[in-house]
């Protein structure tokens, strides 16, 4: 991406055809039309940005995770104006517009009522809605030179400085919350996304499963406390 040509004001496609190498990911805008995404998005604040207007911003976030992009550094790979085509854009803003435009946006909103608000609206639109999910936790490892809480790379068979992520996924598989925190065992991290979950699903029935890092009987306890259905297996003894 050339950051010399960000400064100038970012035009909208508005007719036309435009060839691009990631045509493929426009099936994105049918998956958003389903789910009524612009419904969930049309309730945050437009902030302060003059070319880059929330919708414009999390479409680019979200298109840049969908073509392979790891991390908000890696879409500076992708082509620029072939990505931007699938925003609308003639382009696909550089880093220097992008992060500090997530940056303001997350200061502007919460986070977690809009993912909560996108996966209760994906449920919603489906013709039966799931009642199985599974609940798991993976180990991330950290690589950088701030202080953190070591976890167990089971890969590695070492600890080593990381994050633990939750989450949570339906019977079809599809993401439908998480959490990111400080290592730990499954019966500890599991409760912040299956509140999230309860919040999606309402006070319909459903059941969770896990593995044996959530099999104690405290956690099955809380669980039946809290209305949910689980299965598990037994640990061995």
């Amino acid at each position: 991406n050339s950051s010399d040509t960000d400064n100038l004001v970012v035009t909208r496609i508005s007719d036309g055809i435009r060839q691009s190498a990631y045509a493929g990911a426009m099936l994105l805008h049918g998956f958003f039309d389903r789910v009524g995404a612009s419904a969930v998005f049309g309730v945050l604040p437009s902030g302060s940005a003059r070319r880059y207007d929330v919708s414009a911003t999390l479409l680019v976030a979200t298109f840049g995770f969908a073509l392979g992009a790891s991390s908000l550094e890696g879409t500076k790979h992708l082509l620029d104006t072939d990505a931007g085509a699938l925003v609308g854009l003639e382009r696909f803003p550089h880093l220097r517009t992008l992060r500090p435009r997530l940056a303001g946006l997350a200061d502007e909103i919460d986070p977690l009522r809009v993912q909560v608000a996108l996966a209760k609206a994906m449920l919603e639109a489906d013709d039966s809605a799931p009642e199985v999910f599974f609940v798991d936790d993976h180990f991330v490892a950290y690589t950088g030179s701030a202080p953190l809480a070591k976890g167990w790379n089971t890969r590695r068979r070492r600890g080593e400085p990381g994050r633990n992520d939750t989450l949570i996924v339906d019977e079809n598989w599809r993401a439908i919350c998480f959490s990111s925190g400080a290592p730990s065992s499954l019966s500890k991290t599991m409760w912040g996304p299956l509140e999230q979950l309860r919040v999606i699903c309402g006070d319909r029935p459903v059941m969770v499963g896990f593995d044996r890092g959530g099999a104690y009987p405290k956690v099955f306890a809380e669980l039946n406390k809290a209305g949910f259905d689980w299965v598990t297996y037994r640990r061995a003894p």
